[in-house]
């Protein structure tokens, strides 16, 4: 990124001077993502970017003169130059510290020696705080206050007089306003006590139980997503012959969402994803409207009055499409010969593993002057 160089000389009837001077910088930059190595997707905020500099530099000077015809001549040296390779293995040990720090909701800057007030990290543990349910944060707060002599009763989520009164002590004791409650501050000063670091904030119970060596709850099965879907004249739209529809769907917990569209002859074609939508995951509860966009790159126009047309949507939580039959694996936006809507509902159905649900919307053509 910097390339500089300096250079200077004198030369005299008897005498030659010479200096010089050079430097070049360059960054080495490391970016660090956490995916999911079955889905192949970035898990969101997981993610670290660091950079260093490296310099090379250099100084030199020569002198030369002439004694009784006789020549004479010096020249020094010196030279600087910082290694790419302990550069580089630097930057991905912090940007590892960093992006483990994030997935398991560990105060990370700790382990770099960073100040606690940074605004950076005060953010990154806001985010965390906003994240967590009452009972979690009750019950992160009561296992580091039992570790830290404050509290003697069970690290679980509920709250009571006594986890208020060793609440109040230990905001007290630590320049906080002693209110009682679980808040932000309290949080943050508690993720700087040595017990809070290497445990998931966001799961005390589970933790806490397992140091203990006592029986751990079974974890939650994975929820299913489900389809939920409307169009912007409802979930039983009425239309007329010319006009286009727009699809809203969603889903109700992370997952893969495919939609299908089947007009009054009974021609199907998947609609989503498109090559304008080409990523079928889908975030919880987040809406996705096809075709997308204030200017729409194509359209659903409704042609034949009298006659029902429909969308489809099939949701799952693993990526089921790439093990449809070939047959179902036709460009976006165009027929599927030889198939109705029911068979691509069957096909997905069909898919070992799949668990997928759906969602069928009829859609009513009416005359244009109806």
């Amino acid at each position: 990124v910097l390339a500089d160089a300096m250079s200077a000389g004198l030369s005299l009837p008897g005498l030659d001077l010479a200096v010089s001077r050079d430097q070049v910088v360059s960054v080495v930059s490391v970016d660090l993502n956490v995916g999911e190595l079955v889905t192949r997707q970035i898990l969101p905020g997981m993610s670290a970017s660091n950079s260093i500099a490296v310099t090379a530099s250099g100084a030199g000077g020569d002198a030369g003169g002439v004694i009784n015809k006789a020549g004479i001549n010096f020249s020094v040296s010196l030279n600087r130059s910082e290694g790419f390779h302990q550069a580089v293995r630097t930057l991905i040990e912090l940007s590892t510290i960093e992006v483990l720090g994030k997935l398991t909701r560990t105060p990370y800057w700790q382990c770099l020696g960073i100040d606690q007030s940074n605004p950076a990290f005060m953010t990154q543990a806001r985010e965390w705080f906003d994240g967590m349910s009452e009972v979690e944060r009750v019950g992160f707060a009561k296992r580091v206050l039992r570790d830290a002599g404050y509290y003697d009763g069970p690290a679980d989520g509920g709250f009571d007089a006594g986890t208020q009164a060793a609440v109040a002590r230990y905001q007290a004791d630590n320049g906080l306003i002693a209110s009682g409650r679980v808040d932000f501050d309290l949080y943050y000063r508690l993720l700087s006590q040595p017990n809070a670091r290497g445990d998931a904030p966001g799961e005390p119970a589970v933790r806490t139980a397992a140091a203990q060596g006592l029986p751990q709850p079974e974890p939650a099965a994975p929820t299913e997503p489900e389809v939920v879907l409307t169009s912007d004249r409802g979930p039983q739209p009425r239309y007329r012959v010319g006009e286009a529809v727009v699809v809203q769907a969603e889903t109700t917990a992370d997952g893969f969402l495919y939609c299908y569209y089947a007009d009054a002859k009974g021609t199907v074609a998947r609609i989503f994803p498109n090559r304008f939508q080409p990523d079928a995951f889908v975030e919880a509860r987040r809406p996705v409207e096809i075709p997308p966009g204030t200017e729409k790159p194509f359209n659903i126009r409704m042609d034949h009055p009298g006659n029902g047309e429909s969308i489809a949507c099939v949701t799952s939580s693993r990526e089921v499409g790439p093990h449809l039959p070939e047959r179902f694996k036709t460009e976006d936006l165009q027929p599927i010969p030889l198939t109705a809507l029911s068979d691509v509902l069957k096909a997905f159905e069909a898919l070992p593993g799949g668990k997928v649900r759906s969602k069928v919307m009829p859609i009513s053509v009416v005359a244009p002057g109806s």
